[in-house]
């Protein structure tokens, strides 16, 4: 692992980097933003984060909301799979890690910005410790699919297919891992909501 972070130290600054500037970018965008403005990108958010047209956390079972969570996960990491293999895989790992940054960053400033102390509890308790793994495993299979695109043109047909294969597989292995956070997310952040609930009523 150590060696693998010296490699790829490069990659993963600027990948990170990209993050912080989505985080940067809805922050600004939740702070300029009207509360109605706010709610309406609220909830086409929710809508395409989680691929459903109402999206009532409080009427589904933990059941319901992993495979929800996996469901949406899995059509990110087919998507990503997708992209590794053609000419705009790295712009596309920018493009996705700028997105998520931009996500919890508009989130996060939106929820302090309307309830203020509350929002602020709310994020430590229900956004941070499952986006934080997340944005880690993104981060991760981004710095192979990068660069795997950097040094196909150097691989031979025959180690180039080879290569992809793995890639493909690093990538579901990547996405088995993710499926730790919906755990996370289904289980465990409902209890804690309920355990702070007290304070963010």
């Amino acid at each position: 692992m150590k060696k693998f972070i010296n490699e790829s130290k490069r990659i993963i600054l600027i990948l990170f980097f990209m993050f912080l500037i989505g985080v940067v970018l809805g922050s600004f965008v939740a702070k300029f933003l009207t509360d109605e403005q706010g709610l309406k990108l609220t909830d086409y958010i929710i809508t395409n984060l989680y691929s459903a047209d109402k999206y009532d956390t409080q009427t589904m079972t933990n059941t319901e909301r992993l495979l929800n969570y996996i469901l949406n996960d899995f059509q990110a990491y087919l998507i990503t799979a997708v992209f590794a293999l053609t000419i705009l895989a790295i712009p596309f790992c920018f493009i996705i890690t700028l997105y998520k940054g931009f996500i919890i960053g508009f989130t996060s400033a939106f929820l302090i910005k309307t309830t203020l102390t509350k929002g602020v509890l709310f994020i430590i308790v229900a956004v941070l410790p499952q986006n934080t793994l997340r944005i880690i495993l993104l981060i991760f299979c981004n710095v192979f699919v990068i660069k795997y695109a950097l040094q196909k043109n150097h691989f031979s047909l025959e180690c180039k297919k080879k290569n992809a294969y793995k890639l493909i597989t690093i990538i579901f292995i990547t996405f088995l891992l993710n499926i730790s956070v919906n755990l996370i997310e289904a289980y465990v952040i409902p209890q804690l909501i309920k355990i702070f609930s007290i304070y963010l009523t």
